[in-house]
């Protein structure tokens, strides 16, 4: 058994994908029904994070297949009460909280498949309470296909994704003005994933932000400053970083000695490609925020901030080669694209809307074929094998 790109694999994860935003769609069509949030507890949400979880914890790991690091991760949790084990697999001993989280399973458990079911199911729920709380009513849902892309990353970096979720987790209570659980929240996410330290900052730029629609030249002067911060904070990070890990102060050092466009630029296109679209259609955007109901206004105003916060951090991932960076906020990119090529659609005659839908799935699909192409690799992604039927 080798690893090797395996079509049967690209349609189970196209097959999973699809689950996941048929559930979303049926979510928010009761909520425009009942014009009430729809919970967690529903049964299209319930569907989703069993079966994605399921997905993800019993996903066969072996020698080059079941994702990169998956065996380290495994290796980790059933050591992880030794007291040696940080000189063992200092990677991730070195993250206190994670190292934690770990132990506290471990302790009542030897399966790493309950501690996967555990973490996996906690992302999928974190990710599905941040859709259903900032996806308006109003949108279209085929860039959520992609949500699926940014799990199937965990099978790669468990600790990344459930830093992320952690982040995610505190946006949503920074929106709902419990600032203090917020913050707490984005504080943890750091000592499970260091490269989180730049989304903390997300707190203090959306007490800033949120109330008012931020300038096209506010945020043309703030990716100025924050290629300036990025370069100042460069040295700083380096020597302070060296007291962690090696890691860091390495991949912060990547820079100096290689240009954006020598291949940063594509980890961030996605990104890029954002920011131009929020830029051409802001009068747009403002406009839908502006005709919304107050729920909708504030949803799409919170998105849009957090989005210009992840447009402006692209300068600092890239000077400390924060090559994660774009995960982070991916699911708030996604529901940005859903407003904006809502938007768009709208402006087109009924008929000619479903040509556009079949064109933008076209579109999504293949990036999703596209991006795992250039990734099953060196990620160990395929084949996918389901550990009961291997």
């Amino acid at each position: 058994m080798y690893k090797h790109w395996d079509n049967l694999s690209l349609i189970i994860y196209i097959f999973m994908a699809l689950i996941g935003v048929i559930c979303l769609y049926y979510a928010k069509k009761r909520e425009m029904k009942t014009s009430k949030l729809t919970k967690i507890s529903s049964l299209p949400y319930v569907i989703w994070i069993i079966v994605w979880t399921v997905f993800a914890s019993f996903r066969y790991i072996g020698n080059g297949i079941g994702g990169a690091d998956s065996k380290s991760y495994i290796s980790f949790f059933s050591r992880c009460l030794d007291s040696s084990i940080d000189k063992i697999i200092l990677h991730f001993g070195d993250d206190k909280l994670f190292k934690l989280i770990n132990q506290v399973i471990r302790f009542f458990t030897s399966d790493y498949h309950v501690f996967f079911i555990i973490i996996y199911g906690f992302i999928i729920y974190i990710f599905i309470k941040f859709i259903n709380e900032f996806c308006p009513k109003k949108i279209n849902f085929i860039p959520f296909f992609l949500i699926f892309f940014v799990y199937l990353r965990g099978f790669v970096s468990l600790r990344s994704n459930l830093a992320i979720a952690f982040i995610l987790l505190g946006i949503i209570f920074i929106s709902r003005k419990e600032n203090k659980k917020g913050l707490i929240l984005l504080l943890l996410s750091f000592f499970i994933h260091k490269s989180s330290l730049l989304y903390i900052m997300i707190y203090f730029f959306y007490k800033l932000y949120s109330k008012g629609f931020i300038k096209l030249k506010h945020i043309f002067l703030l990716i100025i400053a924050s290629s300036l911060a990025g370069l100042l904070f460069q040295n700083l990070f380096i020597n302070f970083s060296k007291d962690w890990e090696g890691a860091y102060a390495s991949y912060a050092s990547i820079s100096l000695n290689r240009g954006f466009f020598e291949g940063f630029w594509k980890i961030c296109f996605g990104q890029l490609l954002l920011l131009a679209f929020t830029i051409i259609t802001n009068k747009s955007i403002k406009k839908e925020i502006n005709n919304s109901d107050e729920i909708d206004k504030k949803r799409v105003t919170d998105i849009y901030t957090i989005c210009i916060f992840d447009f402006i951090t692209v300068p600092i991932t890239y000077i400390l080669n924060i090559w994660r960076g774009y995960e982070f906020l991916y699911l708030a990119r996604l529901i940005m694209w859903g407003e904006i090529i809502y938007i768009i659609q709208s402006r087109f005659p009924k008929n000619d809307r479903k040509i556009l839908n079949i064109f933008i799935w076209f579109v999504f699909v293949f990036w999703f074929i596209f991006r795992l192409y250039n990734t099953w690799e060196d990620s160990n992604l395929m084949p996918y094998y389901f550990e009961l039927f291997h």
